[in-house]
């Protein structure tokens, strides 16, 4: 539930318990107030008939009495009276059928023991009249009967309820129309700004920095709004900030991918010297026989021949490395991996020959293709190939394997198809006090041999850039498995 609803209904809640509260007490004032009003008149009517009594007892005129109670009944409907003598007795009643009333003879007994004035309501609870006992006396001072006097509230309770009625009428609408100032009020001044705040922090994660437009507002919610429109700003200026250093740590990305290559090149010198060396020999002792011999035009076609593959075989070479130096923006496309990966593979294979270790590449038909940059996915095979080599001694195996895997989104929790590289080399495993370092950058075993250690922190630097995970296997005496996956764009078939 919003906390604007929240608030509302608390709002409502109060206002219907606040006067849900006032309305019993002023309905239980009303009742108090009916009561105490029908005592007193009881009481006083008791009074006058008592007066009245005792003078027609006096007298000895019974049948006064009698037709004073038959007179108030005509005016009082409600009204009945009896007179008892202290044996109670009836001597006197406005009606017969109160005669045999066991109430009015206990009202009676109790007013001859008290020789006082007896007041009760009947039923205490939701009392329906009010009786009471007044005791009649003699010239002498002596009990000469009791007068009961029963007032029924019947006509005055319908009265009063009626009065009750309207108060509960007047307070239900007092109520309604209180819940709904509160509704509208909640609503303009608390749930809409409420939401209209909610819906720009989901802009917020979303990438979209937009201000509010009720910051003007001179109260909390204007505050908050306007506190929030200065966290907007401040993101605004952190994020133009955040993607400056961005575009320069990129560049000292590009600065440092470029210089390991060139680092890598210069390392790869010697073996593509030795594959240069080989062709450069046979085309200078075929051109020494060309020139020191005087040969048939069949043996000078066959030479010159063997001259053209070999110099195309160095200018293949040479162009290989030039390609592979070769320096150009980032642009990432669709592309396949065995397309992109086999001429690094190709080049690596005249440096791993020179030093006695086999070099394959391997692929399956249904890797999906990736969307990546092709330069760098060439400088992640060419750093793990190379480490490979160094680590190989003479008469090693290295193996890529191109093939399908799976790789989890973080965000979502779930595997996504995948493109995977597997590299394999017998070399030498690396230590367990090691591995954890592997791709921090300037860590390196190999500083005197040139090492700069920045070789796998730019491998892992180029597969974070792709959203791809590298993971590394190593066991003694069996060699080390880098295993990359590249997210696929899509899935063939």
């Amino acid at each position: 539930m919003k906390i604007s609803t929240k608030v509302i209904l608390v709002l409502i809640s109060a206002s219907i318990v606040l006067f849900g509260v006032y309305g019993a007490l002023r309905v239980r004032a009303e009742k108090q107030t009916f009561i105490r009003r029908a005592k007193n008149n009881t009481r006083l009517l008791g009074r006058t008939l008592q007066s009245a009594t005792e003078n027609a007892l006096r007298d000895h005129h019974i049948e006064n009495i009698q037709k004073t109670f038959e007179m108030l009944t005509s005016v009082e409907p409600a009204v009945e009276a009896i007179v008892f003598n202290p044996q109670l007795e009836p001597m006197a009643a406005s009606k017969d059928v109160i005669k045999n009333n066991p109430g009015f003879q206990s009202v009676a007994k109790l007013t001859i023991e008290k020789r006082e004035e007896y007041l009760q309501l009947h039923p205490l609870d939701d009392p329906d009249s009010v009786i009471i006992g007044l005791p009649l006396n003699s010239v002498e001072g002596n009990l000469a009967g009791v007068l009961i006097v029963n007032n029924s509230l019947f006509e005055m309770k319908k009265t009063s309820n009626s009065t009750i009625l309207e108060i509960i009428k007047l307070l239900t609408i007092i109520i309604f129309i209180n819940t709904l100032v509160i509704f509208i009020f909640g609503t303009f001044y608390i749930r809409r700004p409420l939401e209209g705040l909610t819906g720009a922090m989901k802009k917020v994660r979303s990438g979209e920095l937009q201000p509010v437009h009720f910051a003007q507002r001179k109260d909390e919610t204007g505050m908050l709004a306007n506190e929030y429109n200065h966290m907007v700003e401040e993101l605004q200026k952190a994020r133009q900030l955040l993607a400056e250093e961005a575009e320069q740590s990129r560049a000292q990305q590009r600065a440092l991918q470029r210089a390991d290559k060139l680092i890598s090149i210069g390392r790869l010198a010697a073996g593509v010297a030795h594959e240069i060396g080989s062709p450069l020999q046979v085309l200078s002792g075929r051109a020494r026989v060309m020139v020191e011999e005087n040969l048939a035009p069949e043996e000078t076609k066959h030479n010159a021949k063997i001259l053209v593959e070999q110099i195309e075989r160095i200018t293949r070479i040479v162009e290989q490395l030039l390609q592979f130096a070769r320096q150009r923006p980032v642009q990432k496309n669709e592309i396949s991996l065995r397309e992109v990966i086999k001429p690094v593979i190709d080049l690596l294979g005249y440096e791993a020959r020179h030093h006695g270790i086999s070099v394959t590449l391997a692929s399956d038909s249904s890797v999906p293709s990736v969307y990546a940059d092709p330069d760098q996915i060439q400088q992640v095979v060419f750093n793990l190939v190379s480490n490979s080599i160094l680590a190989t001694s003479e008469g090693g195996r290295i193996s890529v394997n191109i093939t399908s895997g799976t790789i989890k989104v973080a965000e979502k929790k779930e595997e996504n198809p995948s493109a995977r590289l597997i590299f394999v080399d017998t070399g030498k495993s690396i230590p367990p006090d090691i591995l954890p370092h592997i791709f921090e950058p300037f860590f390196t075993t190999r500083a005197e041999d040139g090492g700069t250690g920045m070789g796998l922190a730019i491998v892992q630097s180029i597969i974070q850039e792709h959203d791809g995970r590298i993971s590394v296997e190593t066991k003694a005496g069996i060699g080390t498995r880098f295993i990359v996956d590249l997210p696929a764009c899509k899935v063939p078939g």
